[in-house]
């Protein structure tokens, strides 16, 4: 019998059949399972942006059409094959054994011991030797360095052009994301989500205590009591604010969250992101080791290059949202299993 637990798009094949209907031209998942037989169980852990041969999971066929004015979702025009265009700062130099040929496309990820720098400068000459400057897309509570950098940080002396933004009402957080400490020892945290994937593939999203392939209607959910338009998410390991917009009504719902999570933490860095002046040679380091996990050698994603994500590490796994400073919302990561 399938796993329950995982979400399959509407319009998929269902056993019991399904109100649900793919958008016109979408593409197709591929073929399904040999008949007679139950579909395999899908690992969330498994290799990033592999296709699914078979969505199948039981949506039960009694779930009733979505009520009047619930959002029709849609999978975003980038979900689930559609590739990014490559990145500006890809370079058609050869390929360097020192690790970087020309911007941020790392070709052959691979120090050169004659050389501790990582290759050739950027195309706006940036390098090792001649950082930019911080970014100031950068939150401004964002430091790599100890002593000075953290002296900054406390004083908010840090360059940052980020409206800070606080969230005065106190709001709860729905179930299926609210984490807790006690799932790390105890169960399952409320979700589990591989972030370097689109949310809407069946591997790649599972909620454990839902007890059940999640539906249109979970998706639908409003996410905070009393409902806002906007929420605020943070990591520490990450510079960048990830802000989720209602886009309807009703507030932010967990489609919401969950596509424009995947959208932000999927964006292309820029040459300054990855030379400037608070990122030392231990985190590039760090960041190659994640892109070259992400790609796994796929030609078009080297080609796309770093993205955002790549500053987490190996903290890919999303188990949900625990309460911040100033009504922002942290999220917790765990490692790829």
């Amino acid at each position: 019998m399938a796993n329950p637990n995982y979400f399959a798009f509407p319009g998929a094949a269902q056993p019991g059949g399904s109100p649900y209907h793919a958008p016109s031209g979408l593409p197709a998942w591929g073929g399904g399972p040999p008949p007679n037989s139950a579909p395999g169980y899908m690992n969330p852990y498994g290799t990033p942006n592999q296709i699914p041969s078979s969505p199948w999971s039981p949506l039960p066929g009694s779930v009733a059409p979505l009520p009047a004015g619930y959002p029709v979702f849609q999978q975003p025009a980038f979900y689930p094959t559609t590739p990014q265009p490559p990145s500006p700062y890809a370079h058609p130099y050869p390929v360097s054994p020192e690790g970087f040929a020309g911007g941020l496309s790392p070709l052959l990820l691979r120090r050169s011991v004659s050389n501790p720098g990582y290759g050739r400068p950027g195309l706006n000459g940036y390098s090792a030797h001649d950082p930019a400057r911080r970014p100031r897309d950068w939150r401004e509570d964002y430091s790599l360095k100890g002593g000075l950098g953290s002296y900054l940080l406390r004083i908010g002396r840090l360059r940052s052009d980020v409206k800070e933004w606080t969230d005065t009402t106190r709001r709860t957080l729905s179930a299926l994301l609210l984490y807790s400490p006690s799932f790390t020892h105890t169960s399952s945290p409320p979700i589990i989500y591989d972030i370097r994937n689109p949310p809407l593939f069946p591997s790649s999203l599972s909620f454990p205590k839902l007890g059940r392939a999640a539906n249109e209607l979970d998706l639908a959910q409003v996410i905070l009591s009393p409902p806002a338009v906007v929420m605020r998410l943070f990591h520490e390991r990450f510079p960048w604010y990830i802000d989720i917009e209602a886009t309807h009504d009703n507030g932010v719902t967990l489609y919401d969250l969950l596509t424009q999570m995947f959208e932000q933490l999927n964006t292309q860095i820029s040459e300054r992101h990855y030379w400037n002046e608070e990122m030392g040679e231990q985190e590039r380091v760090k960041i190659d080791e994640a892109f070259r996990r992400r790609v796994d050698g796929r030609e078009e994603e080297v080609r796309v290059g770093v993205k955002r994500v790549d500053f987490l590490g190996d903290l890919v796994i999303f188990e949900g949202l625990a309460r911040g400073r100033g009504g922002m919302w942290e999220m917790k990561l765990a490692q790829r299993m």
